[in-house]
Parts: C-alpha cells; sequence; structure tokens
C-alpha cells in the first residue's frame, strides 16, 4: 500500500507461520557463507533473484563490547533480475542487524524464543567488494525493512511441534526526482511485492535443507535387495496393490526408505546439498511425514554433507599422572619381558627347567631344615 505523508512511498506486509525450530531459520535467514545464502535466496525469489555476496559479517564477541556476544552484523548484497522490459537489472546493498528476542523472565537474550533481522540499504558507493559493477544495475536505495520471528504457543499439546510466526514489514520512504542509477519508484514497488511473495515459500526451503541431512538409500544397496524386503507388492504407505512387472510397472521406489511405493504417494523432491546445490529425489509420503515432524535445532549448517567417522579427542592429563603412567607402563613391560624370557627357556630346553625346579626346591627344604 501506499505510505509517507504524500503517498509517495510503499509499504509491505506479510505474516504466515512455519513448523520448524528457530535454529533452522537463522540458518536460512541469516547465512554466513556465501553459498547458502544463495541458495536460500534462489529458493525464496527463484530466477528472479541473480546472484548476492557475503562482503562482512561481525560477531558480537568480535565487536570488542559494541554489541551484545549473540548479535551479528553483516553487510551483502544482491542483484535482480529486471522486474520490465527495457530496464535494467536491480541491486540491494543492505546493512543486516540480528539480535535474539530477550527472555522477559531472566533478561537473556535466546534464539529458541525468536529473534529479529533488521535490514537497511546502503549507499553502493560505501561497499568496495562484491558488488555488480559496469553500470548495468540500478540501486535500490531507501528500503528499510523488519522480520520478526517468534513461537507460537502449542495448542495442538503434540510434544517436540514448534510453530513459528513469521513476519515481514518493508516500507520505501520514495524520491522526490528521479536520480540516475537508482531504480525508480514503479520498480522498488515490484521489488518489495516480490520480496514479501518469497516468505510464503520458506517452508520448502526448510525442507530441502531437511532432506539435505538424510542419508539416502544407495542404488547399489537398493540393487541388492531386489529379491528381498525391497520387493513388497503393496504400497507401504496407502498400502495400495503394485505392479512391479517389467512392463507394467506403477510402483515408485522411495530414495530414502528404498521401498515400492504407489505414484500418488510418491513425489519428486529438491534436495539442498552441504554446498548450497540441489539435487532431485523421489521420497514417499510416509517418509517425508517423518522428516517434517522430526526436530532439528541440533543441526547446524558446518554438519550438513556426507556421514563421517571422526576420531574422539585425546585427553589432556597433567605431566606428574603422564610420568606416573610411563613409569608403570615401562616396569610392567621389563616383567612381562622376563616372565616371557623365561617361559621361552623352559620351552626350549625342559630338562635344565627341571634341574633348575628341582635344586630351588632342595635349597628351600635344606633352609627350612637348618632353621
Amino acid at each position: 500500500r501506499a505510505a509517507g505523508p504524500n503517498g509517495d512511498g510503499f509499504e509491505v506486509l506479510t505474516v504466515g507461520s512455519i513448523a520448524c525450530s528457530p535454529a533452522e531459520l537463522v540458518s536460512v535467514l541469516c547465512a554466513r557463507e556465501e553459498s547458502d545464502y544463495n541458495a536460500a535466496m534462489k529458493g525464496m525469489h527463484g530466477s528472479q533473484f541473480i546472484y548476492g555476496s557475503v562482503v562482512q559479517v561481525l560477531d558480537g564477541k568480535q565487536s570488542q563490547g559494541a554489541m551484545p556476544d549473540s548479535h551479528q552484523l553483516a553487510v551483502r548484497t544482491g542483484c535482480f533480475a529486471r522486474s520490465r522490459m527495457l530496464a535494467r537489472n536491480e541491486q540491494w546493498c543492505f546493512l543486516e542487524y540480528f539480535h535474539p528476542t530477550s527472555d522477559a523472565g531472566t533478561s537473556s537474550a535466546d534464539t529458541s524464543q525468536g529473534f529479529s533481522v533488521s535490514l537497511l540499504s546502503l549507499p553502493e558507493k560505501e561497499l568496495a567488494a562484491g558488488k555488480a559493477t559496469g553500470g548495468r544495475v540500478d540501486q535500490l536505495d531507501g528500503v528499510t525493512a523488519l522480520l520478526v520471528v517468534d513461537t507460537e504457543p502449542n495448542i495442538s499439546g503434540e510434544e517436540g511441534a514448534t510453530k513459528l510466526r513469521v513476519m515481514f514489514h518493508a516500507l520505501y520512504k520514495g524520491n522526490e526526482e528521479p536520480v540516475s542509477g537508482q531504480a525508480t519508484d514503479k520498480m522498488v514497488r515490484i521489488r518489495l511485492q516480490g520480496m514479501a511473495a518469497g516468505i510464503p515459500r520458506l517452508p520448502a526451503v526448510v525442507r530441502r535443507r531437511r532432506l539435505g541431512t538424510q542419508v539416502f538409500a544407495h542404488q547399489s544397496a537398493t540393487a541388492e535387495r531386489q529379491n528381498s524386503e525391497a520387493q513388497n507388492t503393496r504400497c507401504v504407505s496407502c498400502t495400495k496393490g503394485l505392479r512391479l512387472s517389467a512392463l507394467m510397472r506403477v510402483a515408485r521406489r522411495c530414495q530414502l526408505c528404498a521401498y515400492n511405493v504407489c505414484t500418488s504417494c510418491w513425489s519428486r523432491e529438491n534436495v539442498e546439498t552441504f554446498n548450497g546445490h540441489l539435487s532431485a529425489m523421489g521420497v514417499c509420503k510416509r517418509c517425508l511425514e517423518w522428516v517434517d515432524r522430526c526436530d532439528y535445532s541440533h543441526v547446524q549448517i558446518g554438519d550438513r554433507g556426507p556421514v563421517e567417522v571422526i576420531d574422539d579427542p585425546v585427553p589432556s592429563a597433567p605431566r606428574s599422572v603422564m610420568g606416573q603412567q610411563s613409569l608403570r607402563e615401562s616396569l610392567a613391560v621389563e616383567s612381562t619381558k622376563n616372565a616371557a624370557v623365561s617361559v621361552i627357556k623352559m620351552l626350549l630346553d625342559p630338562s635344565k627347567a627341571t634341574t633348575e625346579t628341582t635344586y630351588s626346591s632342595s635349597s628351600d627344604a635344606e633352609s627350612t631344615d637348618s632353621e
């Protein structure tokens, strides 16, 4: 709608809900890596988004007391495709400030209670890198936006069911006169509407990231199970009968559970890899329900990717304890070595071992008699 005293500005407002944890939305909306940032923006805005850069990210711990430790300040850029014919592409250089919601009871910031992200346009001249050059883009200046995420009360009573309310509000003040190199009021209005339309696509972005953390059934493993339980003749989701013959096959194979399902219970879903690329996988309804119901708050961005075996950290012990252990180990090794040598001698020369044993026994007897 129109905004401002003269009605020359615009503002948009979008409110919705999504079933996920706040940590998942933080990784999507406030990505630190450039690949994750571009993947999230592509998922929200589709082909309208060209490319963006993460110019600088500053944590609260790095600000030397200028802002709290849990806050984050970032400088980003984003290029969008032209909104109409004979127009130039658009670039938005903006400042992003993230801060978690403070709990009223403890007065401490906690992301699990929600967070907010403030966006403010920056002049293109203030950026030395990460921006499109060459005069082929118009700058989106004068845009201010606020994104607020808070938790909704669990009315259903389901354990682990977390629902978040997302509110996006953007405002553009408008230019009194057209400025060369800046987007016109009409271009900015269309772009703000496009930004608001990208918020309802957040559930799809979250789902494909969740699928990216799953371990899919390998093709070779599927081939090995052709003569076992993988050859089920009924759909595992709706129990519908299936035809598995090569000529009249009306079944699909889920790439998560590796079971056969009917075509109505099977869908091709986008899966986001750990480097931001997308791939399509066939998944059944049953597996999608489990993916949507699980808790992914503990899954971090750096943990995504193929499963790896990580060595346990070596515990550090004090030097005195280490010295005692090394001395004990050396003594144990020396005694074990002497015992092993005695056993070997006994095996090589049994008569000598018997003589030594008899001699030692007689000596013990003599000493006893003398006493």
